[in-house]
């Protein structure tokens, strides 16, 4: 159960975690999504974690972002999963571009277990100045 975000302890930090179901050619998916409240993390962040099939999920991630309502989304995918992508990030780049976002590929090399999950794109809403 969440507390109530204004009576977190000062540098503490609490996330709210849903399950999403997809349904992709008669195959179910499971996209978690995590919202996290505190004050040390930068607010109005959606955090989407992917632990299969992520080629499949990409472009509903693309449809995330077609709708604008987050300023920032972390995408993670579980590093079993990164190993076995047979595409490259340029064409997951190209398949995630979306006016008014900058995306970012952000993977970190270093030691991972296969079912931990690493963080693979940093996407930011770029603000556009009006004319």
């Amino acid at each position: 159960m969440l507390m109530r975000k204004e009576n977190l302890p000062k540098g503490s930090r609490e996330e709210e975690k849903r399950v999403s179901y997809i349904d992709i050619n008669g195959e179910k998916y499971r996209m978690i999504y995590a919202k996290a409240y505190g004050d040390t993390v930068s607010k109005d962040i959606l955090k989407i974690e992917v632990s299969t099939d992520f080629i499949k999920i990409v472009p509903y991630v693309k449809d995330i972002l077609e709708e604008k309502m987050y300023n920032r989304i972390h995408l993670f995918v579980k590093y079993a999963e990164f190993l076995k992508l047979e595409i490259s990030i340029e064409e997951i780049d190209r398949i995630l571009m979306c006016t008014g976002y900058d995306v970012k590929f952000v993977y970190i090399p270093k030691e991972y277990k296969r079912n931990d999950y690493i963080l693979m794109y940093d996407i930011k809403k770029i603000e556009t100045p009006c004319l």
